[in-house]
């Protein structure tokens, strides 16, 4: 077992991620758990800061650890552990280790209608994003729809239940501006379907959804769409 200073310990750390977790062997105020956390040594003023997070969704979290708070640190077959002098159970320091990458599911289109058919039953909603490949990459994002229906030959996306957001002295009905619009696939030009892991569903669009389909079109002159489409569901 070897025995540390704050300062050798930030130079240890530093180009690695790491997981801190309290080790809960006592009632304390403070209990700490963070993953993939960086850590820096500050030289002026005695201080070791851990950040872990993602500023773009979840903002930033960061732990700073002056030289006052620490009564001892500790390091046995790479795990390090830091004592305090109040109020702070001890913290053990481990690299952090990624979980296994999970793989997409390729589902028939079959399988993709009955999952559309539950759906419905549960009042979800449906979020689209359109990777224009045939169309020098085109985008369309975040498109919400509250049914679909088969129409033919056409798998359609619509808000043909949605509700008047308000309604005019005569009592008119008003609905928003997209109540009309509609997204339209072939379904004999869809390749193939992968429904994709969760961390991938949770990042895909603005607000969240339970599951996530691609839908890959099939190629037009070397090039083809995706269909990327999240469910919601209400009950």
């Amino acid at each position: 077992m070897r025995t540390l200073t704050l300062e050798e310990l930030g130079r240890e750390l530093q180009e690695k991620e790491w997981t801190l977790e309290s080790k809960h062997e006592y009632e304390a105020a403070i209990l700490i758990e963070m993953e993939k956390a960086v850590g820096f040594y500050e030289e002026d003023s005695e201080e070791l800061t851990f950040t872990a997070g993602n500023r773009l969704k979840e903002g930033l979290g960061s732990l700073r650890i002056t030289k006052p708070m620490v009564y001892g640190i500790t390091e046995q077959d790479g795990i390090y552990t830091m004592t305090f002098t109040d109020s702070i159970d001890d913290i053990e320091i481990t690299e952090w280790e990624p979980l296994p990458v999970q793989q997409n599911k390729t589902v028939d289109v079959e399988e993709f209608f009955k999952v559309l058919e539950d759906a419905k039953k549960k009042s979800a909603e449906y979020f689209l994003h359109l990777n224009a490949g045939g169309l020098d990459n085109v985008d369309l994002s975040d498109a919400y729809f509250t049914d679909w229906r088969t129409l033919g030959v056409l798998l359609t996306f619509c808000n043909s239940n949605r509700k008047p957001i308000d309604f005019k002295k005569d009592g008119t009905p008003i609905y928003s501006f997209d109540s009309d619009m509609s997204f339209f696939i072939k379904k004999g030009e869809i390749s193939y379907i992968e429904e994709t892991t969760e961390t991938e569903a949770d990042d895909w669009f603005t607000l969240p959804v339970h599951r996530m389909f691609h839908i890959h079109m099939k190629e037009v002159g070397g090039r083809g769409n995706v269909v990327t489409v999240g469910i919601f569901y209400n009950n």
